[in-house]
């Protein structure tokens, strides 16, 4: 689906829609850029053994500079307009198909009140692929282009996030909103409930694929998070994907300190008919503890 997988991201199966600030949400819901007040850095390295799939990446996100009323009390909230960039290259099957695509982000984010926010990202996504390379040789469907890509593309997401108590979130996002019609950049809507306490963090999200089949098709993502030792971060997530008909196991691990984060995180398909393996890494730095530190890191990457 086009997903930018960071390694909070993959380890809660994908459920960030309600939780996932910072840079996951430069990647996913933009609204939650404005959800905490951040200023981070993030690279991101990504492998997939059987796909011999290779990504990297990162972002930049920042809620903390603009400042325009005073800080809500009792919320970690931004009080102005919130900005992200994000992207990364990948490359897949060198030997094979020898796709390669370059995906590139710019989100922005306001807090229309001090717990609704709403939030929009531009993306830009080229898709390169050897010509005659598929399983069906030259095929119209499957097959590269010897003059142009794969595919070359403008498009946008928007999403909204609302919490109606400082513990739990709420948070709708649709992707691709111009519709283009492939696959490779499929439409889609996600809604997701996040709860976030001290120590723990959970979510559940459903999303439905507009565009990739014949008919709509729906993916359950779920996932956990415990906050020990007020450093290390424990994830474990599941998701089912109605339209692979597949289901994944994902967990994660990482360390935030008051400057910087190292996380790393593995998704393995456990019902499939060829099963897959992702790894991510992941290194983000806090340039300003006091706006950007490890509160800001747990309650949504």
């Amino acid at each position: 689906m086009g997903d930018i997988e960071s390694p909070r991201w993959m380890a809660f199966g994908g459920a960030q829609t309600a939780l996932g600030s910072s840079t996951t949400a430069i990647y996913d819901n933009p609204a939650n850029l404005a959800s905490s007040r951040v200023y981070h850095f993030e690279g991101i390295v990504g492998f997939s053994p059987e796909a011999n799939r290779q990504t990297y990446g990162g972002g930049i996100a920042d809620s903390s500079t603009n400042q325009l009323a005073a800080r809500p009390a009792g919320t970690d909230a931004a009080n102005g307009l919130a900005g992200g960039v994000g992207g990364t290259w990948s490359t897949m099957d060198p030997d094979g198909i020898d796709r390669q695509w370059t995906d590139l982000r710019v989100a922005l984010a306001y807090p229309v009140l001090p717990n609704l926010f709403v939030g929009v990202t531009g993306r830009y996504l080229q898709v390169n692929q050897a010509v005659s390379r598929g399983p069906f040789g030259v095929d119209l469907v499957s097959d590269g282009t010897a003059s142009s890509g794969l595919a070359s593309l403008f498009t946008f997401n928007a999403g909204v996030t609302y919490r109606p108590v400082k513990q739990l979130t709420l948070g709708v996002v649709g992707q691709n909103l111009t519709y283009p019609g492939t696959p490779i950049a499929p439409t889609t809507l996600a809604g997701g409930i996040g709860l976030n306490l001290d120590v723990f963090s959970a979510e559940f999200d459903t999303l439905v694929d507009f565009t990739t089949y014949d008919t709509p098709r729906s993916r359950f993502m779920l996932g956990t998070e415990v906050f020990l030792f007020d450093r290390l971060a424990i994830r474990l997530g599941y998701r089912i994907d109605t339209g692979q008909k597949t289901q994944a196991l994902s967990g994660g691990l990482g360390w935030v300190d008051k400057h910087f984060s190292v996380e790393a995180s593995i998704r393995q398909d456990v019902v499939a008919d060829h099963p897959n393996t992702m790894l991510v890494f992941g290194f983000r730095y806090f340039y300003d503890y006091n706006t950007a530190g490890a509160d800001a890191a747990m309650s949504g990457d």
